[in-house]
Parts: structure tokens; sequence; C-alpha cells
């Protein structure tokens, strides 16, 4: 099992000495920059890294732009940063699937962790299991028992092939022996308004997506994956507490730059991306998203990356999950 404890963004920030916050590398930013995100507009990733540019633009005196270059499944707005000229004017909010992306595709046209600078994880965030109403089953355990029962008339749905979501379903089928049949949604929406309208039985979901059908009722949460339980939904256990292993990493959200980029203009925006998530509004904001805030410095956040790499790659590769 991992042991690994996510810090608040406030306990970062209090270690940060007061030169540290302040001191920029040879008068850096002197022109805007730029903020690349690998997915369309409009989903979380989107929405986190506008406020994450707005607050760094108010810190650094310069606009701070985001870019959407979606396509590929991330890997193109990921290969363009790796690309990028090594100078803190380009940088990219990544999430989970640079980490996966080694372990699902034959060949990437840039390296994990090697082509990048961490810089700070913003935040972090878990799949809840859902499962609809009409459902009996009120525990994960109640459920098991009666997919066991009843051999090839359960299915699980995941927001897309080869995510996170899909991997843990299928971890679940291998760690409780059970045959639950995959259903890939193009997206979380979609997927929870299946569950809700009984189309699907149920399915691993992130909690940003699920938080507003939570809070109304509409579902059954059974377990949720992560170190910890999540602050939106106390009451639910995670799947360690359960007994199951390899649940602990969490997903993340974190920026970062092109390998060789100085570390003095790492430890630069890696103290002011700390702060920014410090900030008690900006907290409100991620926890009201279903997300964790984290605000980590870039050490803490490369060591995030090394230490949940392998893990991914072990539980894909286990449970022989491939790119359609």
């Amino acid at each position: 099992m991992i042991n690994r404890r996510i810090f608040s963004s406030a306990a970062f920030s209090a270690v940060l000495p007061v030169s540290a916050q302040t001191v920029r590398p040879n008068g850096f930013p002197t022109r805007p920059i730029k903020l690349v995100v690998p997915f369309p507009a409009g989903g979380t990733t989107d929405a986190l890294a506008r406020i994450v540019a707005t607050r760094l633009s108010e810190r650094v005196g310069q606009p701070v732009i985001v870019e959407n270059k979606a396509g590929a499944g991330g890997l193109i707005g990921n290969d363009f940063v790796a690309k990028s000229p090594p100078d803190g004017y380009t940088l990219l909010l990544a999430i989970t699937s640079l980490i996966q992306a080694p372990a699902l595709y034959p060949s990437l046209p840039y390296e994990v962790p090697q082509s990048f600078a961490a810089i700070s994880q913003i935040s972090a965030v878990s799949d809840f299991l859902v499962v609809g109403n009409r459902i009996k089953a009120t525990s994960l355990g109640e459920y098991l028992k009666q997919v066991k029962e009843e051999p090839s008339k359960h299915n699980f749905g995941s927001y897309g092939n080869a995510t996170s979501s899909h991997i843990h379903g299928e971890m679940l089928n291998q760690q409780a022996k059970t045959d639950l049949v995959h259903t890939p949604y193009k997206g979380a929406p979609a997927l929870i308004t299946d569950i809700i309208g009984g189309q699907i039985e149920g399915g691993f979901v992130d909690v940003a997506s699920l938080l507003p059908y939570l809070r109304a009722g509409k579902v059954k949460v059974l377990a949720v994956t992560g170190a910890e339980r999540v602050k939106q939904a106390p009451d639910v256990p995670t799947f360690t507490e359960l007994g199951f292993k390899y649940f602990e990493p969490y997903g993340f959200f974190g920026v970062l730059a092109p390998a060789r980029t100085s570390g003095a203009l790492i430890e630069f925006l890696g103290n002011n991306l700390s702060q920014i998530v410090a900030q008690a509004d900006v907290t409100a904001k991620l926890e009201g998203m279903g997300l964790k805030p984290v605000g980590s410095l870039p050490a803490a956040f490369e060591s995030v990356i090394r230490t949940d790499l392998p893990v991914w790659s072990k539980v894909i590769k286990d449970a022989r999950i491939t790119v359609d």
C-alpha cells in the first residue's frame, strides 16, 4: 500500500521565506505567459486554468493567457509545451493522464517525466464508485455480493476508455473477482445522466463532476478512491479502508514547464502558485468544484509524479487496458 500524505496549501505557504515569494529571476516576466490546457474549453481543467491564470497575472504583473490545445487525449497540448522554449513563458496545466499515457501508448512524442519540470500540483481529485438509486445495495460489500450472485448481468460506465475511471473499474474487477462489463462514455456528464436514468447500473465518476448530483441525492456512492475520505462526502469509505490495493493515487491537476527551465524560474512560479492556492477564496472555489486544494512546491509535485507513475503503469498493464 502507498502511504503518502497530501499537505494543505496553507502548510506549504507557511514555510516559504518572504524572499522566495518575491524575488523575480532577471525581472521575469516581462511579457505575457501562456498557460496551455490540453483539452477543450468548458471542462474542469479549463475552469481551473482560468482561476490560476487570473490570480497568477495579478501577482506577476503580466497577462497569463489560457490557450486550449485539445486533441489526442491531451497529447497535442502536452507535446506543444514539451517542445517549447524553457523560458517560463509557456506552461502546461496537466492532469493525471500525463503519467498514465506511457503505459497506454506504444510511443509518445515526448518523454514522461523527463520532458517536463514540475512546478506545482494545484489540486487533487478522487473518483466515486456510484450506482443508481434503483440498485438495492447500500454498501460496496452488498453490491459486490449481488454482482457475484448474478454473473454477466452487471456493468459499469467510465468517462472514457483508458481514463482513470476505466482503470479503476478494471482494478475493482480484478481484485473483487467480478465481471462488471465496461461501457465507455464521452465524458462524465453523459455517464451521470445514464446512471440516474437507469440506462447503466453505475460507474466511476470524478468528485468534481458528480458533486451537484450527490447533493441532490440522485445517486448512491459506495466508495471513493484516494488516500483519504473526501471532505464533500465524509461518510463514504475509501477503497483502501475496504481492503483494496492501489486505489490510493489521486488524480491531479498541476502546472509544469518544459524540461531545462531554470531552477530559479521554477521556484519563483512554484512559490507564487502555492500562495495562490492558499488564498481562502481560491481554496473555497476549488472545494466547491469538488477538488482537494494542494498548492505544492516543485519538489513535492515532482515526488507525486515519480511515485504515482509506476503505480498507474502496473495497474494498467495488469488490467491489459489499451487505447482504442
